[in-house]
């Protein structure tokens, strides 16, 4: 934030564009650039998606070093049995329904798919350093409901790849 303060002796227009400034932070601005200047709001709301967050504890481990694969495979389990109820068991899916899985790195991305798949549920995987015609690939397959459910890193979210949602 320091360094966009910088700016504000640049003699030029400038726009200021984000996506995430707290509003506490508005007073903060409006003292530091010392002029008006407008502000435009727009809500974050989108009603075509629907966020749900799980907490899946994983069982007979309390250190992170003491993760074991019985451990994993006992979170693995606890993953596929949210999903199944989620495409089959319940009564507000539909058939254009669309799910997303995000992990935080690349390498669990492809351990969740793994194990997904050898419990036949259809998925794919998307992370920053896939080749772009495979990335294009996993997006149509998701967004034509051939693939219903993608196991990502946040690469999945940026460069606008959801704004067909």
């Amino acid at each position: 934030m320091w360094k966009l303060f910088s700016l504000r002796r640049t003699p030029t227009p400038l726009v200021l564009l984000t996506a995430t400034l707290p509003p506490s932070f508005l007073p903060t601005l409006f003292e530091e650039f010392k002029h008006p200047f407008k502000i435009i709001r727009k809500g974050s709301n989108r009603p075509n998606l629907f966020y749900s967050c799980k907490i899946i504890k994983i069982p007979s481990s309390t250190e992170p070093s003491n993760i074991n694969n019985t451990s994993f495979e006992a979170l693995y389990q606890q993953l596929i049995s949210i999903i199944r109820k989620m495409f089959f068991g319940s009564p507000t899916t539909t058939f254009s329904d669309r799910f997303i899985i995000y992990c935080a790195l690349k390498e669990d991305v492809r351990a969740v798919v793994c194990s997904l798949q050898q419990s036949r549920i259809n998925c794919d995987s998307f992370y920053g350093s896939m080749e772009e015609n495979e990335k294009i690939s996993v997006l149509t397959r998701w967004k034509s409901g051939e693939t219903k459910l993608i196991v990502a890193t946040k690469a999945f979210g940026m460069g606008g790849r959801l704004r067909w949602c």
